[in-house]
């Protein structure tokens, strides 16, 4: 899609003309057109929302700019972008506005075969590379399907719209693997050859007002569906949290801690028994035998508790008398973790404390830190421990969820 200037006075047409020139020398500089919203990034913070695109979200914000300034949106979309350029440029004009959402429109000039040709499958790609990585920074994103089109004023060798369905499949397809919503904007718009009819796209590709009116019912009405979910506070704690394996020294605040153990009080547990017991050490010389007797059966001679500053061991009833002792305890352990997350804290699930307390040591040990002898004469287990400070750096970045995680039976 070229750009589009609306030029009445001869004086704007050299002022444009110098500004265009102007472009052309930085582009060459800049390939992905960092200089183009430099400036007004600036000026904004926490945003709901960031349309990114090309010029049909830029020609959107010149036709309504009310819509995005009543819904809280800023339009990041420059003419004739591919999807490759939008990633490179995804840092500057999404990340560093820390919106709740991105919404991603993005292909027209893939199909158009504007920077040469590409593959359906990298255009994806890159599409798939700009959710993960608002997920990462834990941006809400939304694919949008590529605006139905059946042939480019500026490529009038391509037939497009079958291309634009085929990719629009794989985009919905992977959006509903991964959970993210996905806006069908084409269904909506195409006409019986699957282009744009005139009364919605003068040329066949950039909406009128009137098209963009019908793709605002859309995006309105998918907000309204996914706030409930994507927008909601402990959801999002959830899709979020991270295992962390680096810890800061310092020690974690006593009311911090305090609210962890207590939301491990309130997680599930068969018959309302409450079978599992909470250990939080800080007791240096106790760490240490922790460390220890951890990494002798791990087989190393690192900390497998990657230097958190504290250790919470979780521990449950003999499961051989208590059927749900594990499942009791791993819910604990998973209570804590999200609780800590959304406090800004870090955990890590650490393993081998079933091994650890059915030794003498262990049980010695046990009885170091106070648990009851009764208890420990009983059987009382290891279920699991969590590594918890405040991490150090950033986290690594979420694995891709995995297809056909879960299924839907009416």
């Amino acid at each position: 899609m070229k750009r589009i200037f609306f030029l009445f006075l001869t004086i704007a047409v050299l002022m444009a003309s110098g500004t265009i020139e102007a472009q052309n020398v930085t582009k060459k500089q800049d390939w992905a057109q960092f200089y183009t919203f430099q400036n007004d990034n600036a000026r904004w913070n926490r945003v709901k929302a960031v349309l990114m695109g090309d010029s049909i979200t830029e020609l959107w914000w010149d036709r309504d700019s009310v819509f995005f300034k009543e819904n809280n949106f800023v339009g990041r979309g420059i003419s004739g972008q591919t999807t490759s350029e939008m990633l490179v440029r995804f840092r500057r004009d999404v990340l560093d506005l820390h919106p709740q959402y991105v919404v991603i429109m993005a292909g027209t000039n893939d199909v158009a075969e504007n920077n040469g040709k590409i593959s359906k499958e990298n255009i994806l790609g890159n599409l798939k590379s700009m959710v993960e990585i608002a997920k990462f920074h834990g941006i809400n994103p939304m694919l949008c399907s590529i605006p139905p089109a059946a042939g480019f004023i500026w490529r009038k060798d391509l037939t497009p719209a079958q291309d634009i369905i085929e990719i629009n499949k794989m985009i919905k397809e992977y959006a509903q693997s991964v959970g993210i919503p996905y806006i069908d904007y084409h269904s909506a718009l195409k006409d019986e050859n699957g282009g744009l009819p005139k009364e919605y796209a003068k040329d066949g590709v950039h909406p009128t007002l009137e098209g963009f009116k019908i793709m605002e019912k859309i995006l309105l009405n998918t907000f309204e569906k996914t706030d409930l979910t994507m927008d909601n506070v402990v959801l999002n704690s959830l899709k979020t949290r991270r295992s962390i394996r680096s810890y800061k020294p310092q020690q974690i605040k006593d009311e911090e801690l305090l609210a962890v153990l207590q939301a491990g009080t309130f997680a599930p547990n068969g018959m309302g028994i409450q079978d599992s017991w909470i250990v939080a050490v800080q007791n240096e010389e106790i760490k240490k035998e922790l460390i220890r007797m951890n990494a002798k059966i791990l087989g190393t001679s690192s900390d497998p508790y990657y230097g958190a500053p504290t250790i919470i061991l979780v521990f449950g009833s003999d499961p051989e008398k208590w059927r749900n002792s594990v499942q009791d305890g791993s819910l604990v352990l998973g209570n804590m973790m999200n609780a800590a997350h959304s406090l800004g804290l870090g955990t890590c699930w650490i393993n081998r404390e079933m091994e650890m307390f059915s030794t003498k040591e262990g049980k010695d040990l046990m009885r170091k830190m106070g648990i009851d002898e009764k208890l420990i004469k009983e059987g009382l287990t290891g279920i699991g421990a969590l590594a918890i400070g405040y991490p150090e750096g950033e986290p690594r970045a979420p694995k891709p969820r995995k297809e056909n995680y879960y299924r839907i039976i009416k």
